[in-house]
């Protein structure tokens, strides 16, 4: 091969072509390692000017449950005031919440968990829905914590449907807040759900198995991922709508990567052994079902059809997708407002008549 290059009607110099080499090095490492700041704002809002930003700690303690699992437990407000527990999702944390945190933090008592493997909890020693919903018994009553609110997003959402639905309840909840979970395999109910149930065996379950078994590789390249802008490009069109701001963006992606491929791919196979259906009915505590109307993860039907199995529950279905808490947070906020003001309410009629 020639040692000169041409361009237009001339040769380009050996000398030439080393420093193009060069150059296309340097911005090839620089996309590498900065790239998440080229791509986010590309795929983002530019009206949107909201930049997540983390509030100060609050009391935090390390709650060690008999099935082995340790969550990270942070907790916030006066004791007096009505309880709001908060349980994330899968590859994410409790710092999700930090637009619902400020919104209400001056009125309730709030409890944020990170589930085992998330955020500053400790690896999983179990992962499955059963399982977090037994630990979230043994929580609550460590904790002392008597009728809260259970608000539960994705995977914590699961694990809310559980602890309610399976008599595990034992104590009395002021009611539920289930925002965005399937009630059943999430394959069967995701956008493209006929392709991923008929690729399930022959393609997911292998590849979920190579996950874990090749986890601390993987991590690696997961984070060279999220510094290139890959992970960026993936949760644009995987959790948000379009109406995000860069930075938020930033900042989902950035949860993800605190997140082990083993643990996600756990916490996968988990949900794809879910099943509700069974148990809806006997749900009796007030409910609010929040689903997304562009959700590609969870399809709105899902959140339809869980409320529709909840004697009395109420269903909003936002604009936005699955990560709508930051997408959307206002609108959100004003709606869990509204159902905690409604069933707190309905709760003291009720509780005069019986008098």
């Amino acid at each position: 091969m020639n040692e000169n290059l041409l361009k237009g009607n001339r040769v380009l110099s050996f000398d030439e072509k080393r420093k193009m080499m060069t150059v296309v090095k340097i911005t090839s490492i620089l996309m590498l390692l900065l790239g998440r700041y080229i791509l986010s704002p590309l795929v983002s809002s530019t009206a949107n000017k909201r930049k997540p930003r983390r509030l100060r700690q609050g009391r935090a303690e390390l709650v060690l449950c008999e099935s082995g699992n340790t969550y990270y437990v942070e907790r916030e407000g006066a004791a007096d005031l009505p309880v709001l527990v908060f349980i994330h999702g899968l590859n994410s944390d409790s710092t999700q919440w930090l637009y619902q945190r400020f919104f209400f933090r001056r009125a309730y008592h709030l409890v944020f968990i990170d589930l085992p493997g998330h955020g500053r909890s400790p690896s999983a020693v179990d992962l499955s829905i059963r399982t977090l919903a037994s630990d979230l018994h043994e929580m609550l009553l460590t904790l002392r914590i008597e009728r809260p609110y259970l608000y539960g997003h994705s995977m914590g959402a699961n694990v809310v449907l559980e602890y309610s639905g399976r008599g595990a309840a034992k104590i009395g909840l002021s009611g539920i807040i289930i925002h965005q979970c399937s009630y059943t395999n999430p394959l069967r109910t995701c956008l493209g759900a006929r392709l991923f149930t008929a690729l399930e065996s022959p393609v997911i379950l292998p590849f979920l198995d190579f996950v874990m078994r090749y986890s601390k590789i993987l991590w690696v390249i997961s984070f060279i991922q999220y510094l290139s802008g890959y992970t960026c490009l993936l949760f644009r069109y995987l959790f948000f709508s379009g109406k995000q701001s860069s930075e938020e963006l930033l900042f989902i992606s950035r949860l993800a990567v605190g997140c082990s491929p083993r643990t996600a791919a756990c916490g996968l196979l988990a949900l794809m052994k879910f099943e509700a259906r069974a148990y809806l009915t006997t749900i009796s505590c007030p409910t609010l079902v929040l689903g997304g109307e562009k959700d590609r993860l969870v399809r709105p039907h899902a959140s339809s059809f869980i409320a529709e199995q909840i004697n009395g529950a109420k269903v909003v279905l936002l604009r936005e997708g699955h990560q709508d808490l930051i997408e959307s947070p206002d609108a959100l906020n004003y709606a869990v407002q509204k159902f905690i003001v409604e069933s707190s309410s309905q709760g003291m009629k009720a509780d005069e008549a019986r008098n």
